[in-house]
């Protein structure tokens, strides 16, 4: 349990959660505000949890998937070039060294 509510990932979830109570507070209610602050039996509250849970962990799902569809479409569309990504290695080294210096 100590491990888990550290992770990122947990971290990110309760944020997450807690931004779209905000917005939608009829909607989306974390399990502990349900637990702790309602009259909302337990098993209710982890049935409508784990609806929560697996609309939310989709919406991701499909957010992430168009985001790399997205960009995948507009690299091949609008191809960088290549010359102009390459650093010689020696601005490389001679931008490292005046961060070290300053």
């Amino acid at each position: 349990m100590r491990a888990h509510v550290n992770s990122k990932w947990f971290l990110f979830r309760k944020h997450l959660d807690n931004f779209l109570h905000f917005f939608l507070p009829n909607t989306i209610v974390p399990l502990y505000t349900m637990v702790t602050f309602t009259r909302t039996r337990y098993h209710k509250a982890v049935d409508r949890w784990q609806w929560q849970d697996k609309v939310i962990n989709r919406g991701l799902l499909f957010g992430a998937t168009g985001a790399v569809l997205g960009g995948s479409y507009l690299l091949i569309k609008n191809p960088p070039d290549i010359n102009k990504l390459i650093i010689p290695t020696e601005k490389m080294w001679a931008r490292i060294m005046s961060l070290w210096t300053s």
